[in-house]
């Protein structure tokens, strides 16, 4: 039986002692040459083991045979400058000695392949393999070559493309691109962010995932946070162009989170609803207009429903906001109408997903239980006036 709620983990996982010093940016390797490359080995089978025995239904690397999600991709990259470091803002909060780019940027090798085709060889369960994210990269450099965020990019996202299509030839399950640069530059993901993650996904076949998190649990990161106030809203600003997306999954660091649960509505059903080209009918924002020439089977001109309307919908005198009357009008369909039922074509529990995600489109009001209309939560000022109505 298939879970309705599979668990994995974020990515990162502790690495043994003998490995390296643990809780530590860039911590040194403990061992070299072969011996480096056997730890390594063992590291992943020990992460391995941990994450089967705590009951992980989709198993990673925990990133045992890198130094940083980052920096350990961008080293293998011809047009690299390692040796002569320079110190940038990072995510616009602290500073970091880093890596510059000095020459055009290319992939020369794989960099995670034969790990993952090791790990592959050691489970049968799904595995879920995290990539830095492009506009992470870019983030995460100095750039004296192309001096253009975009257009470096675009080539970190080629060179990321050539990575994920072998590691999909290897039998990872699911390819997960580590974007925390989302939670800041939230223009530039909607300018171009989304669009050269979508280059790095190009052509795959296998899931794809963006992790969407706040960085090292270090002081700069964490006193951010803090800043944030009561309620991180700010995913409302990117949420609807990843929900427009072909990324398939979100990851979202929701420990301590304040995100509120109207917001991760965004980006329910997504998948679902986009598989099926609801919005034909329904309209882009769900609004019902997406096809004003339908008519029911008489010849009456019809409208879909508005799902920012919820209260008509049928059965929801009983419960307005209920997402059972979504689920069971996609089931059934609705006789006379452009509306077929999905029985046959999207499973119940994808059904239960695509109703969440309808009903989560439409506004909380209180609703008058005579009209089964909402009761208008505005007032509109009187005010007193001599003279004649003409």
């Amino acid at each position: 039986m298939k879970k309705l709620f599979p668990t994995s983990t974020a990515g990162s996982l502790p690495k043994p002692t003998w490995l390296a010093e643990p809780e530590k940016l860039w911590s040194p390797w403990k061992l070299e040459s072969n011996a480096l490359l056997e730890g390594k080995q063992d590291a992943l089978r020990v992460s391995l083991q941990e994450q089967l025995a705590a009951g992980i239904d989709i198993v990673s690397d925990g990133e045992q045979t890198r130094q940083h999600f980052v920096t350990t991709f961008i080293e293998n990259l011809s047009g690299v400058d390692f040796e002569n470091k320079k110190t940038v803002r990072i995510r616009d909060r602290y500073d970091a000695s880093v890596p510059g780019v000095i020459g055009p940027v290319s992939r020369q090798k794989s960099v995670f392949v034969e790990d993952a085709k090791f790990l592959r060889a050691q489970t049968s369960q799904p595995i879920k393999w995290a990539l830095p994210g492009p506009m992470t990269m870019v983030d995460t450099l100095y750039d004296d070559y192309y001096q253009d965020r975009k257009t470096l990019a675009f080539e970190f996202a080629k060179a990321l493309n050539e990575e994920a299509r072998e590691l999909q030839a290897a039998g990872v399950d699911i390819i997960q691109f580590d974007e925390p640069a989302f939670n800041v530059f939230l223009d530039e993901v909607n300018d171009w962010g989304i669009e050269a993650l979508e280059r790095a996904t190009e052509g795959l076949t296998c899931e794809t995932a963006v992790h969407i998190c706040y960085g090292y649990g270090i002081k700069a990161n964490t006193d951010w946070k803090k800043t944030l106030g009561a309620e991180w809203r700010h995913y409302e600003t990117t949420f609807p162009a990843i929900q427009k997306s072909s990324i398939n999954i979100v990851s979202l660091e929701c420990h301590n989170g304040r995100v509120p649960m109207e917001v991760l509505s965004l980006l329910k059903g997504k998948k679902i609803m986009v598989a099926n080209k609801c919005f034909e009918c329904h309209g882009g924002e769900g609004r019902g207009d997406g096809n004003p020439t339908m008519k029911d089977d008489w010849g009456f001109p019809i409208l879909a429903a508005s799902w920012q309307q919820c209260w008509n919908f049928r059965g929801s005198r009983r419960n307005h906001f209920d997402p059972f009357n979504v689920a069971r009008t996609v089931s059934t369909g609705l006789n006379g109408t452009p509306m077929p039922n999905f029985r046959d074509k999207i499973s119940v529990e994808d059904r239960w997903k695509l109703a969440a995600f309808v009903n989560s489109l439409c506004p909380r009001k209180k609703i008058d239980k005579l009209t089964n209309k909402p009761i208008p939560d505005f007032l509109i000022a009187a005010k007193y006036t001599k003279g004649e109505i003409v």
